[in-house]
């Protein structure tokens, strides 16, 4: 399992490199006890220990381990996903 902290407008990309399928992660805000998210552009919500999968084969599972400030959560995920925060893969395409 992967963990990250996240600030409000950070996010995460979770891409399938076999198929290009793709899973935007954003951290929006919060209302402790409950963090909101946009997964691929629809707001949704999340409490703290409430695990809850992005894609609908339930290989990518996010619990949200902390609400603070930001929001600390997991994310576990097969080999075939790669995990990448959004400032990285927003480098990487700047390199290009």
């Amino acid at each position: 399992m992967l963990c990250l902290y996240r600030k409000s407008g950070q996010g995460v990309e979770v891409k399938n490199h076999a198929t290009g399928e793709t899973y935007d992660f954003d951290y929006l805000h919060n209302d402790n006890p409950t963090a909101h998210y946009k997964v691929n552009g629809k707001e949704k919500e999340f409490g703290e220990m409430s695990p809850f999968y992005l894609d609908p084969n339930r290989e990518i599972m996010v619990v949200v381990i902390a609400i603070e400030a930001g929001v600390r959560f997991g994310i576990d995920a097969p080999r075939h996903w790669n995990i990448r925060r959004k400032e990285v893969k927003d480098k990487m395409k700047g390199a290009e």
